[in-house]
C-alpha cells in the first residue's frame, strides 16, 4: 500500500511497463488513464496486436487512450479534464511536449532501465550487453524536452550475469523498476524528494534497433559475438549465413539465413593460424554443437533458427544436415567449395 493516493496518467506500451502498471494499481493511486501506442501489425501475417499495456489497462477496467501523438491539441485539452497530480511514463515511445510536461500538480517523471546519465536512449539494455556491462539498474527522474535528460529522483543497481539476454535482463529490470517507481512515487507524495541534476559529462546515448544490427562479423573476437547474440535477444535475433554443402538436404538455393540465439564455451587465449582457419569457418562439431573461428578466439554454437523453421538446439540442426568441419558460415561461401 502507499503512503499518500495519488492521481495518475500512465502512459507506456510493451510489457516492460505493465509491472509498473500492476504496481501502482497494487499501491491503491487512482489510475485515472492510462495511454499506450496504437495496435501494430505483427507475425508473418501481419496481423494487428494490441500492445501488452492495453491488455493490462482492460484487465483492470481503466480508461484507455491509445494515440499515434499524445502531443495532439485535442488529447492535451482530455488530460486537462483528467487533472492529473502526476504523470509516470514507463517506455512509452513517444517524447512529451512542454504543454504536457507542464501539467501535472506533482510534474511527469519517467522510469528508465539504465544508471544515467548512461545509455540514454531507445535501447540501454541491449547496449549494455553489447558493450559488455557487468552492472546496470534503472532511474527514475523528472522529465524535461532534453531526452532522458532530467534530474534524477531515485536509482538501483542491477548485475548483469554472463548469460543474460535483452530478454531476462528486461523482465529482472522491469520488476526492479517497478519497485523503485513505487518508492519515488510515496516520496513524491510525502514531497521528501531530492532530485540531483544529471552530469552531462557522463552522458553515453542508444538508439532504436534495426534488423540489420543482428548481422554476425565473424571478424570480431569471441566474446563480442556472444554479447551480440544475448543482446539481440529477442528482436531483431543475431544472424549469419549459411552455404552450399551447409544447408538441409534437398533444400533450394545456394544459401540461407541462420539465426544464433545461444553461444557457449568462449575460448578467448586461443588465437587460430591464419593459414588454418578464417573467422566464420566451423572448426569443430559434436553431437551437440558446432564451435565457429572468430577473428579472436572461438566461440560454441549451442542454440540456432534456420529460415522458416522452429529455434532448435545446434545439435538438431546438424542432424540431418552435411554440416562438417571447414564450412564457412558469412558472406564468403563455403571455404571448401
Amino acid at each position: 500500500m502507499c503512503d499518500a493516493r495519488m492521481r495518475i496518467v500512465f502512459m507506456g506500451t510493451p510489457g516492460f511497463a505493465v509491472p509498473s502498471l500492476q504496481a501502482l494499481i497494487a499501491g491503491n493511486h487512482e489510475v485515472c488513464a492510462v495511454v499506450t501506442q496504437p495496435d501494430r501489425p505483427k507475425g508473418r501475417k501481419k496481423k494487428l496486436a494490441p500492445p501488452p499495456v492495453k491488455l493490462a489497462a482492460l484487465k483492470n477496467k481503466l480508461p484507455l487512450f491509445q494515440l499515434p501523438d499524445v502531443n495532439d491539441v485535442k488529447f492535451i485539452r482530455t488530460l486537462v479534464k483528467l487533472a492529473p497530480e502526476l504523470i509516470v511514463v514507463v517506455a512509452f515511445g513517444q517524447l512529451l511536449s512542454k504543454n504536457i510536461l507542464d501539467l501535472p500538480e506533482h510534474g511527469c517523471i519517467n522510469l528508465h532501465p539504465s544508471l544515467l546519465p548512461r545509455y540514454r536512449g531507445a535501447s540501454p539494455i541491449e547496449s549494455a550487453i553489447l558493450n559488455g556491462e557487468v552492472e546496470t539498474g534503472v532511474t527514475t527522474f523528472y522529465m524535461s524536452q532534453k531526452l532522458d535528460a532530467g534530474d534524477i529522483i531515485f536509482q538501483e543497481g542491477l548485475e548483469i550475469s554472463p548469460d543474460d539476454t535483452a530478454k531476462s535482463l528486461s523482465n529482472r529490470l522491469s520488476q526492479l523498476g517497478a519497485q523503485v517507481l513505487t518508492r519515488t512515487i510515496n516520496l513524491i507524495a510525502k514531497g521528501e524528494v531530492s532530485p540531483v541534476p544529471q552530469d552531462e559529462s557522463g552522458a553515453s546515448y542508444t538508439t532504436k534497433l534495426k534488423s540489420h544490427d543482428g548481422l554476425i562479423d565473424w571478424s570480431q573476437a569471441a566474446p563480442k559475438i556472444h554479447n551480440l547474440v544475448r543482446g539481440m535477444n529477442p528482436w531483431p535475433g543475431a544472424y549469419t549465413e549459411v552455404h552450399g554443402s551447409g544447408l538441409r538436404a534437398g533444400g533450394r538455393g545456394n544459401r540461407q539465413v541462420l539465426k544464433i540465439w545461444k553461444t557457449g564455451k568462449i575460448v578467448t587465449s586461443y588465437q587460430l593460424p591464419v593459414t588454418s582457419y578464417q573467422p566464420g569457418q566451423i572448426v569443430d562439431v559434436t553431437k551437440e554443437s558446432m564451435v565457429v573461428a572468430c577473428g579472436k578466439g572461438r566461440i560454441e554454437i549451442l542454440e540456432v533458427q534456420p529460415a522458416n523453421r522452429r529455434v532448435m538446439t545446434a545439435g538438431e540442426y546438424l542432424r540431418g544436415r552435411r554440416v562438417t568441419k571447414g564450412i564457412l558460415l558469412g558472406a564468403g561461401g563455403d571455404a571448401r567449395q
